[in-house]
């Protein structure tokens, strides 16, 4: 059965419940998708890709996105397209076509393809990680431009693109099948905590601002290297990610009879989520040796297990010998490395086996291995397809040129001429043109022999190459900035290196070789993988994404050649597969964030495969979840989780849906945030009657925000809260999200800080609440910085912003309809429960001497043994009308000998500005000047003043005290 995985997480049911499936974005992360063709392909020669009719929908809309746009050969799709990433786009949305019924789970999705991963993305300067929305039309959601400081690698600065509207279209949730080893270690790295911080910045700022302030899902396969996650996968370290293994089926020919288990490889760990089916192992023994079910899905043209009705022929069988050999009716086109679909693709008994062999004599198959799922059944006179590599060329006489000599061009290479009915076969007997080694459009062999003539007269022939074997020399690990660790470099023996050309990028192939760790028993191994790149200059050939730990590959050979199909597998086919019913859960609910697809998706996992508890050791990321350390929370359950997320806002199901409900409180009175002096004891917040957000920027203060929880559930881990200070001239700002609320010129973020768990409410129409306490160290320096004196001669106004991420669905607090909720709110600030502003009223002093403002209280003066005159302006900003009538200025001066402290006190009087201990004369107070301020019940005033000091002073202090206080 091709879509076997997708009855055992019950996909059917699921999208049986969604009336209304609407298309969805779902970013792949890794290398670039092959899936269409825009020219004529005769000219790209061997690494050209053709179109995929399986990532092409029927009304040949475009449904893959690249993210950048390719900056080499705007005709292709990818000059070097990746298998591996192209099957991982079909797990998620393959289209469901009469000719090739392989099927992902949302064909109506777009697929946005993130080239550059991850790891390329950290550490290369210039690369852009971009969300875009759907007609690619408009500006970034999020771009932090990672720019590096040429001083000091790895202090990475993020930028917010500030032309994202909140109305726009983004990507909910990606997807990256590919194991991010050793992140830190790279041999550019600097600053490691510093590359570790910026990740963590990265998935906060997507969680804050991506789809529209909901998050986005990040998918992220655990790998298969049946080691802890936490060292093979570098970003399992990080909450954020959804960490997927895999689960298998085995000792079974029927799904009902098999049992499901974790896949052998499928790596663990605390970090591990949740897992989904995939290919598995008959024993758990590593590396494979008896590889059961498969994903089938997308991959490069030419390169898969299965193909379209036009590139198959079809043969029956006529006798079975034993599980491993079957005669045919013909062989006509068949040779070794060919793939077999045996049975209904639609039923259990179905199975995709590889040509070991021909006997040409008595039209007998072996193949590679025994049969497995058709064994019990009745396939004798059954037809079975075999896709074939059909070429087309001009034979005369025994001279044969080809037009795209795939897959064949080496003296000795047979070659089938004709149909599915009749033919000839020959040999390559020399190559006329081009030049051996070398590819070009087209190629002229000489043949040995001339074909009949009962096949030159047929109207079309196929042209249909033996199958290429190439004996490996040695194989290396790719290492390349460009790889991620997972691509091997094959270097053949020299006789075998003018075969190179005969392959092409793309290309499925079997490599055979020997496992041996030195521990275990050493045995054959056999390992399906794809051809990434070729290099004609050195003759090697990279395989991409595999793992070849403590195996020899003697020999690599080609095998498959259906359009757009791969047996596919490992925890890089769970991965999309997850991704797709998170997806499948958007389009039941849109509104969901993304902490509550995590829940959703945990809560209705299955439980399979062992025992499962609470995990102490790591209740940060699996609190509440019965876990264990292979499957996470279990297998996804996609017909329970849309039922969930369907159920999630419906009023009607509010006492059997548990879920919170966070806000920020009392939005009306904006009482819900208040900041008070670090010397402060309590924390209360305010009332009516009692002033609040007045701050002194001398001093260092407490930032309070009371959170709320109405709902019947405590709060997810991974929720935060978010401070800003923003500046502005508008006395009414609107403050619209996302736009004003990152890190700008005018508004700048001051801290994060998780949220915790909140507990639930503790009765229908009460909440609880959370008082989350951040300290704001040098006001005075931070008001300096960034909120200079403008043209006016005055600062601006200020606000906190407190921002709840991600926004939990729903928006607004007077929201009367859950299904079909208000948008966003951008002309009240506070009707977004998540979002809320508060007007700090403040004081700052600050002192001038004729060139530059000095923050703070200590002023550093270089004097001499003789007299000097200083003179500074003492400026003090946004004093309260009542207060200039008890305000003093107490200067003191300590002595450096003695350490007698001298006191003048320059003060208010009914009758002026005088001052106290006049005989004291090193220090001289001019007529204060008093100015407008930014708020009407205060004043700026500014006092002018002369110091007469030597170097026998130790220290001078100017405080201001206001004598009511």
């Amino acid at each position: 059965m091709r879509n076997w995985h997708h009855n055992i997480i019950r996909l059917p049911q699921a999208i049986a419940k969604i009336s209304n499936r609407s298309p969805l974005n779902i970013g792949v992360m890794e290398g670039d998708i092959e899936y269409e063709m825009l020219n004529n392909p005769d000219s790209f020669g061997f690494n050209y890709q053709a179109v995929n009719e399986g990532l092409q929908d029927s009304i040949s809309k475009k449904v893959i996105h690249f993210i950048p746009s390719s900056p080499v050969r705007a005709e292709l799709t990818a000059i070097r397209p990746s298998s591996h990433a192209t099957s991982v786009a079909g797990v998620i949305g393959a289209n469901d076509t009469p000719t090739l019924p392989i099927k992902g789970v949302l064909p109506e999705s777009s697929i946005f393809n993130f080239k550059n991963s991850v790891m390329n993305f950290l550490v290369n300067s210039g690369i852009k990680w971009d969300i875009y929305q759907n007609n690619l039309t408009a500006s970034n959601i999020l771009d932090p431009d990672l720019k590096l400081d040429n001083s000091k690698l790895g202090v990475l600065k993020y930028e917010f693109d500030s032309n994202f509207t909140s109305e726009q279209a983004s990507v909910p949730i990606i997807n990256s099948s590919i194991a991010y080893k050793n992140l830190w270690d790279l041999p550019r790295r600097k600053d490691e905590i510093s590359m570790q911080n910026s990740v963590m910045h990265m998935f906060n700022t997507i969680k804050a601002y991506s789809n529209k302030g909901r998050g986005t899902l990040i998918c992220l396969a655990a790998g298969n290297d049946d080691k802890n996650t936490k060292s093979i996968q570098s970003l399992s370290n990080y909450n954020y990610p959804f960490i997927v293994a895999a689960s298998c089926l085995t000792n079974g020919t029927t799904i009902g009879n098999s049992t499901e288990i974790r896949s052998g490889y499928s790596s663990y760990g605390d970090q591990i989520d949740l897992c989904a089916p995939s290919s598995g192992r008959f024993d758990l023994q590593k590396p494979p040796q008896l590889i059961k079910r498969q994903i089938f899905t997308t991959t490069n043209k030419f390169c898969g297990d299965i193909g379209t009705n036009s590139e198959v022929y079809k043969f029956n069988i006529k006798t079975v010998i034993g599980n491993n050999q079957i005669t045919l009716d013909k062989i006509n086109g068949l040779y070794p490395g060919n793939c077999i679909e045996i049975g209904d693709p639609l039923k259990d008994q179905h199975e995709v086996m590889i040509i070991k062999s021909i006997d040409p004599v008595n039209n007998l198959i072996t193949f590679t291995k025994d049969r497995f799922f058709t064994i019990g059944a009745s396939i004798v006179n059954q037809d079975i397809r075999v896709p074939v590599l059909k070429n087309s060329g001009t034979i005369i006489g025994s001279t044969l040129v080809i037009n795209n000599p795939r897959g064949m061009g080496y003296i000795g290479q047979k070659i089938y001429i004709g149909n599915n009915s009749v033919g000839h076969e020959t040999t390559i007997k020399s190559i006329i043109s081009p030049a051996s080694g070398s590819a070009i459009n087209t190629t002229t062999f000489l043949l040995s022999s001339g074909i009949p003539a009962n096949i030159s007269q047929l109207s079309t022939y196929d042209i249909i190459p033996d199958q290429i074997v190439l004996k490996v020399k040695k194989h290396i690990l790719d290492t390349s900035a460009s790889s991620d660790s997972s691509d091997y470099i094959f270097t053949l023996e020299p006789n075998d290196q003018i075969k190179v050309p005969c392959a092409f990028a793309g290309g499925l192939m079997l490599l055979t070789g020997v496992y041996n760790n030195g521990t275990d028993p050493a045995f054959d191994v056999e390992i399906k993988a794809h051809i990434k790149q070729i290099d004609l200059t050195t003759k090697q050939i990279t395989i991409e994404k595999v793992d070849l730990t403590d195996i020899i590959i003697s020999e690599i050979k080609t095998i498959g050649y259906g359009s757009y199909t791969s047996s596919f597998g490992g925890t890089s086919s769970a991965s999309p597969l997850v991704a797709g019913v998170a997806g499948l859960l958007l389009q039941a609910n849109p509104n969901l964030n993304v902490l509550e697809l995590k829940h959703i998706l945990k809560e209705k996992a299955n439980k399979i495969d062992g025992s499962y508890s609470i995990e102490s050791n790591n209740a940060l990321k699996n609190y509440g979840y019965n876990v264990n350390k292979f499957l996470g929370a279990g297998r996804i359950n996609a017909e329970d989780s849309v039922q969930l997320a369907l159920d999630w806002h419906d009023p009607a199901k509010s006492l059997t849906v548990f879920k919170p409900n966070l806000s920020i409180a009392d939005k009306s009175t904006g009482y819900g945030i208040w900041i008070k002096s670090k010397d402060e004891k309590s924390k209360d917040a305010p009332n009516s009657t009692t002033p609040f957000n007045t701050i002194n920027t001398q001093k260092d203060h407490k930032i309070y925000v009371k959170v709320l929880n109405n709902g019947n559930r405590e709060s997810f881990i991974e929720s935060d809260i978010r401070i800003y200070i923003a500046f502005t001239d508008d006395q009414n700002p609107l403050f619209p999200f996302p736009e004003k609320w990152y890190d700008q010129k005018d508004v700048k973020f001051l801290a994060i800080k998780d949220l915790g768990i909140i507990s639930k409410s503790p009765a229908p129409g009460n909440a609880s609440e959370k008082i989350i306490e951040i300290e704001w160290k040098k006001p005075a320096a931070f008001w300096e910085l960034h909120n200079p004196v403008s043209a006016n001669g005055l600062r601006k106004r200020a606000y906190i912003l407190a921002h709840i991420a991600p926004f939990d669905g729903l928006f607004e607090m007077d929201n009367t309809d859950p299904q079909n909720p208000i948008n966003l709110s951008l002309t009240n600030i506070n009707k977004n429960k998540h979002l809320a502003c508060r007007e700090i009223f403040w004081q700052h002093t600050s002192i001038k001497n004729k060139t530059t403002y000095l923050p703070g209280n200590n002023l550093n003066i270089n004097v001499k043994s003789e007299m000097i005159d200083k003179t500074f302006d003492l400026s003090m900003e946004n004093v309260l009308t009542a207060d200039l009538d008890t305000m003093q200025i107490k200067a003191s001066k300590k002595n450096r000998q003695n350490q007698n402290v001298e006191t003048v006190t320059y003060q208010r009087t009914s009758t002026g500005w005088e001052v106290e201990n006049s005989s004291f004369n090193w220090i001289n107070f001019e007529t204060p000047v008093e100015s407008v301020s930014i708020y009407s019940n205060c004043k700026n005033i500014t006092f002018p003043h002369k110091l007469s000091i030597n170097e026998d002073e130790d220290e001078i202090k100017l405080q201001i005290i206001n004598s009511n206080a």
